[in-house]
């Protein structure tokens, strides 16, 4: 299992979107979410995104679940619990379904969306996905 977590300024400037994608393999959805936050520095708004991530794959029971962020120091503070923790950069052009997720915030300020399936907006993507992996 993969965890992929991104942040990025709202659209209107005055908020931050958290969003993340739990994907088996690179393409079989688990579930996603998105939550619309202050303005915070960027650390603690990377911090969020892998806490409700991380209390999500919780929830779910997973315990074998690697965490892809550009954050190495975030990304430590996992590597005593039982995550298997990977990190990298994943350039915005290969991280378009967790891009794509701060467009699917549809709940109040602070209030967590969870997607148990992917939104119809990002089935198109997931498919590219699942087909540049089988390649």
């Amino acid at each position: 299992m993969k965890l992929n977590i991104n942040a990025a300024v709202s659209r209107n400037g005055m908020s931050m979107l958290i969003k993340g994608v739990i994907r088996e393999s690179d393409v079989i959805w688990v579930c996603g979410f998105s939550m619309e936050v202050g303005k915070e520095m960027p650390f603690k708004i990377e911090a969020r995104s892998v806490l409700e991530g991380h209390r999500l794959a919780w929830e779910k029971r997973l315990k074998q679940v690697e965490l892809e962020c550009d954050n190495a120091l975030l990304a430590s503070i996992f590597v005593g619990s039982n995550w298997k923790v990977r990190v990298r950069h994943v350039p915005i052009v290969h991280n378009e379904v967790t891009d794509h997720m701060a467009k699917c915030v549809n709940s109040g300020f602070m209030s967590l969306t969870v997607f148990h399936e992917p939104p119809l907006s990002i089935q198109e993507l997931l498919l590219a996905d699942c087909n540049s992996s089988s390649q």
